[in-house]
């Protein structure tokens, strides 16, 4: 940043750079920035449209080919439906919406079509991808967002087997076993003063981890652009919590008729060898 405003001043503006920086970097920033929040700040905003529109670029390219269509390009690749959803609406509602998450989706369902020897990717083979996703996309938050919020991966694992909607009610009692279990882990935690509720479910959103609404309203999770605060304001005072899906396989997140839970090899496996992957 003070090199960006050198060469400003040099240009005497005739030049304009746009800097492109991480959510976990800029928090990191903000520690030791006051003055952050006053610069010409832009969050990028990825629609369901882009989304899609990047991964049928991507696998044009691959085929060395025009993408005309987005639709047409992801059926020439995918499966139409998967659990009576269609398959990129289904991909897109698993992933945290930002292109590297459902590249990644895809890539790893790509694979296991391969590996399973089907010609186009199967409704099996983006199942098996979605397990593979939701334990990878754990690891990779945890090790994100490990600056900012040290140990995170002891608190989210906190919610193994939670209901994926919860009553705030039912959301307080779990927020509090968990800060009264973890307290020396949160209090490392950015910006934190008093530590509550309040503040763990900030952070939770934040990370894209659990979104917020009232009663039939549409759940608003920190990557569509609203601030947490604003969120709040939207859904208070007593909203309920939704654990996004794209941590559900991972974690055995409870889904009324859900056909598969992951196995618990699978989770001992990610709890044991954690240090591992994240210190």
């Amino acid at each position: 940043l003070a090199e960006v405003d050198k060469l400003q001043r040099y240009f005497q503006g005739s030049l304009k750079i746009v800097l492109f920086l991480r959510e976990d970097i800029y928090e990191v920033l903000l520690q030791h920035d006051a003055e952050l929040p006053k610069r010409n700040l832009l969050r990028m905003q990825w629609t369901v449209s882009n989304l899609k529109h990047v991964v049928a670029e991507r696998i044009a390219a691959g085929a060395s080919a025009k993408n005309e269509d987005d639709d047409a390009t992801w059926s020439s690749v995918f499966c139409p439906h998967v659990r009576n959803q269609i398959t990129n609406d289904y991909i897109l509602s698993r992933t945290l919406p930002r292109p590297r998450d459902i590249l990644d989706f895809c890539q790893k369902a790509i694979d296991q079509a391969q590996r399973n020897g089907h010609d186009i990717v199967t409704a099996e083979d983006v199942l098996d991808a979605e397990a593979e996703f939701s334990e990878s996309l754990f690891r990779s938050i945890c090790l994100e967002y490990r600056t900012v919020y040290p140990k995170l991966e002891d608190v989210l694992l906190e919610f193994v087997e939670a209901r994926y909607i919860m009553g705030w009610k039912e959301f307080e009692e779990l927020g509090h076993t968990i800060l009264a279990r973890h307290r020396k882990i949160i209090d490392t935690w950015y910006g934190v003063d008093n530590p509550d509720i309040h503040y763990l479910s900030s952070v939770l959103f934040r990370i894209g981890f659990i979104g917020f609404a009232q009663s039939g309203r549409q759940f608003r999770l920190f990557a569509d652009g609203r601030s947490f605060r604003e969120t709040w304001s939207l859904v208070r005072p007593a909203p309920q919590v939704e654990i996004h899906s794209a941590f559900h396989r991972v974690l055995e997140i409870k889904v009324e008729g859900a056909p598969f839970a992951v196995a618990r090899r699978r989770r001992k496996s990610l709890v044991d060898d954690r240090q591992m992957h994240l210190d």
